[in-house]
Order: C-alpha cells, then structure tokens, then sequence
C-alpha cells in the first residue's frame, strides 16, 4: 500500500496539503477509488471521437479509451485498499451507445445492447487476469464487426 508520502508526491502536492482535503488516508484512498470509477472523463472522451472517421476507426478509438480504462482501473484496484464494490452491472455507456447509433453501418442489436458487448469483448481481450495481453483495438474492432469466421456460413 502507497504511504501518505507517495500519494502526495504523485499528487504533487504536500502531505499537509492531502490532509487539510482527508482526514486520515481511509478516506483518500475512498476518494481515489471513487475517482477511478467516475466515468465522465471517459464519457467524454468517446462523445470526442471524429464521426467524421470511418466506423471501423471511429471503434479503434473507443476500443483504445475503454483498454485504457480497463488498465487504470485494474491497477488502481489491484494495489489500492478499497471497500467491497457493490455487487451491480456498470451503467451502459451513454457514449458508446450513441457512437454505435449514429454510424450508417447497420447493427444486428440495439445500439445499447451493441455497446455493452463491445465493452464486455474489449475487457475479456484486455483484462491482465483474463488474456496474456491486450489485443489491439484493430483487431477487436475487427472481431466485434465480423466475428471470428472467415467466410460465410451456410
């Protein structure tokens, strides 16, 4: 676990400085979780994406932001003392849902549904404790838009 010292300095703040915020380190490494978890930044990070780009990039771009949240949060977690999490679904991202909707490419799912399998594909190929290593966002992009079948079935 990170001392006092060490999170100032991440921080770059002054140990006195954490402390005038928090009244003792519980509740700053509460605050932390609680940050990492906040999904805004990435919220508008994927309503930033270029609609201007092809759909396929436009996806190599949210594939990339949702990994990289998907890095930070295990990392945070995974060192970070932390209360149990409750035990409920992550909120559907609003952004990647009106990414999905508002692509000419038809979907085989509401834009909803689409997202939460576009989130659930990218963190089981990105998660340390559930791949050797992430994939790119090229090829989950790929496997999220053609499957993993070359050619077609009859």
């Amino acid at each position: 676990m990170p001392t006092s010292r060490q999170i100032a300095a991440a921080a770059e703040v002054s140990e006195g400085t954490i402390f005038n915020v928090f009244d003792d380190k519980s509740d700053l490494l509460e605050a932390v979780v609680a940050a990492m978890l906040d999904p805004t930044k990435f919220e508008e990070i994927i309503d930033n994406i270029d609609r201007e780009q092809q759909f396929a990039a436009q996806l190599e771009s949210a594939i990339a932001e949702i990994q990289r949240r998907v890095v930070d949060v295990w990392r945070v977690l995974s060192i970070v003392p932390h209360q149990p999490l409750e035990a409920k679904r992550w909120a559907t991202s609003p952004a990647i849902t009106s990414l999905l909707a508002s692509s000419d490419v038809p979907l085989r799912f509401p834009p909803a549904q689409a997202a939460e399998m576009l989130r659930a594909i990218t963190l089981s190929l990105t998660h340390p404790l559930m791949s050797d290593g992430p994939l790119a966002p090229s090829v989950i992009a790929h496997l999220f838009l053609h499957g993993i079948i070359d050619g077609v079935i009859e």
